[in-house]
């Protein structure tokens, strides 16, 4: 519509959109619809990539709008809702760094620990971002504390890990 690449500046684009109004607005083409329709086109084009945080959206997933998803089928929604929260990796990583270590992860710990009566297996399966090679010294801290703290109880499974775990040294 502006004839632009997709790494147009600002101001270029915005040059180029005063350029196409002036050839397109309907006072200059009275009565011209097709005119109008570009017109509007044009105004929408300018609208999503005269704004900084629309054109990031649409640089990003290719969408305008809501309107996008009219008739849409069900692969549709999932592919338009895949590109709109799309997770990437530093985000996973950003969430891990702030996740572990937290009060949240104790409490999730100890909540798995006690579910599942110390099978570290199978909580290492339901804590977030836990890996059994990478943390498992240092969930045993914390295990090992709270014991000593009288928070939660020592378990048979439990003490069999921890003993595996003690005897291998920290990653």
């Amino acid at each position: 519509v502006l004839g632009l690449s997709k790494d147009a500046s600002h101001e270029e684009i915005k040059k180029a959109y005063r350029q196409r109004a002036l050839q397109l607005h309907p006072d200059k083409n009275p009565g011209n619809e097709d005119a109008k329709a570009k017109f509007q086109l044009l105004q929408k084009v300018y609208g999503i990539l005269g704004d900084e945080e629309k054109r990031k959206v649409y640089d990003e997933t290719g969408s305008t709008d809501d309107d996008d998803l009219a008739g849409a089928g069900f692969d549709g929604l999932v592919d338009y809702f895949r590109a709109m929260f799309a997770i990437k990796t530093e985000d996973i990583d950003d969430f891990t760094a702030r996740y572990q270590g937290s009060a949240d992860e104790r409490s999730d710990l100890l909540r798995y620990y006690n579910q599942f009566r110390g099978r570290m297996e199978v909580v290492f399966d339901h804590l977030m971002c836990s890996d059994p090679v990478l943390d498992s010294h240092r969930l045993r801290d914390i295990l090992e504390g709270a014991i000593e703290a009288g928070e939660i109880q020592r378990f048979k499974p439990y003490t069999a890990w921890a003993k595996s775990v003690a005897s291998r040294p920290r990653p």
